[in-house]
């Protein structure tokens, strides 16, 4: 029984997947989240067509779900290279990705992906991520403020929009798809 025990704790303790073990060294966990999806259906998003492309006018599918679902995260806090307060975000599958903290308690996470084929016939699409939003503190309009000591108050959730704006650097896609175009979704994280 002690063996067991023993070998279940070294097991969670390896697990490389736990969302607050992704913070960068030198950073605090202020807060594990649940990032709710809410897709967007904007004007020229992307969209994926039937035989015979654009010309068909037949969409088989837009690329934005109404519900993008559910991903865990955590909130990283620390101070950056340039020594500003520097914000991280950790998806678990998609890496963590530093953001300059506003006074406001904005953020603006950035990514980008070589283009890979796959997602449309015919070409390679390249992603270019922006996900800019705010940290909520308390209730109501009291806003959002740094403690005295440089610290954060509690963190009580997060708002923001992301836009995946897809590209094909080599051409070719518009048989399939149509390239370029965002995808977008608001976004609300909650703790869990």
């Amino acid at each position: 029984m002690r063996r067991a025990a023993l070998l279940f704790t070294l097991l969670l303790a390896a697990c490389p997947d736990t969302v607050g073990q992704q913070c960068p060294p030198r950073t605090v966990v202020v807060g594990q989240m649940g990032l709710n999806f809410t897709g967007q259906h904007d004007a020229g998003e992307c969209v994926q067509y039937l035989d015979g492309g654009a010309d068909s006018g037949v969409i088989v599918q837009p690329f934005t779900r109404d519900d993008g679902g559910t991903q865990p995260s955590a909130l990283c806090y620390g101070v950056g290279s340039d020594g500003g307060q520097q914000l991280f975000l950790a998806v678990i599958g998609k890496g963590v990705r530093p953001s300059d903290l506003l006074p406001d308690g904005g953020f603006r996470f950035l990514g980008s992906t070589l283009p890979t084929p796959g997602i449309c016939a015919g070409c390679s699409v390249a992603i270019d991520e922006v996900f800019a939003g705010y940290l909520l503190s308390g209730t109501g309009d009291a806003g959002f403020a740094l403690q005295a000591d440089g610290g954060l108050p509690p963190i009580t959730g997060l708002s923001g929009v992301l836009i995946d704006q897809l590209s094909a650097p080599q051409g070719g896609c518009q048989g399939s798809c149509n390239v370029p175009c965002p995808v977008t979704y608001i976004v609300t994280g909650k703790p869990f």
